[in-house]
């Protein structure tokens, strides 16, 4: 493996587009309390990237965790998070020089929205019903709409399924 390390900001906002969570809450033992964080969270094996991705930008920490089920098989996972009020406003100036292509826009917008209010106190000062309202509508859009689902491709032609090599065959669901 290479020494130097291969990330950019370029390439830290593709993949927090595939497989960052952006999160807001409100904590409901805490009084006036907005938590902010994003989180990338890859197989174990993967660790290495999130360890330099932590390198490249100086923020977040790194955690390990270990879940097992009932045959002894174990699925080991590590995840990249970045929580605090600073370094989240550290990721809203590194991800406005860039668009997100997918509906993680949505999710980075009301993110933004969230940790620059936050930044500016607002809710300590009269917008903690509206920031609690955009939380609320962080976790909407974040789930999984069925109905949006789309086919872009249209399935082979029986003349595509020949392009496959020999002994391969294309096989419909």
């Amino acid at each position: 493996m290479n020494n130097s390390n291969p990330w950019t900001y370029e390439k830290f906002c593709a993949f927090t587009e595939g497989e960052g969570c952006f999160t807001a809450c409100v904590p409901p033992d805490k009084v006036h309390y907005i938590y902010t964080r994003l989180k990338i969270q890859l197989r174990d094996d993967d660790s290495y990237a999130l360890r330099q991705l932590q390198q490249f930008l100086k923020i977040g920490k790194i955690t390990h965790h270990i879940q097992h089920n009932d045959n002894t098989n174990h699925k080991s996972t590590t995840t990249f998070t970045v929580g605090s009020q600073p370094q989240c406003l550290q990721l809203v100036r590194i991800f406005d020089n860039y668009t997100f292509c997918t509906k993680k826009q949505n999710d980075y917008r009301l993110w933004r929205e969230i940790v620059i209010h936050v930044n500016r106190k607002s809710h300590l000062n009269g917008s903690y019903r509206y920031l609690c309202a955009l939380c609320d509508r962080l976790k909407e859009v974040r789930q999984y709409d069925h109905s949006q689902i789309q086919v872009i491709f249209p399935p082979p032609t029986h003349h595509q399924t020949t392009l496959f090599p020999k002994g391969l065959t294309h096989h419909e669901p």
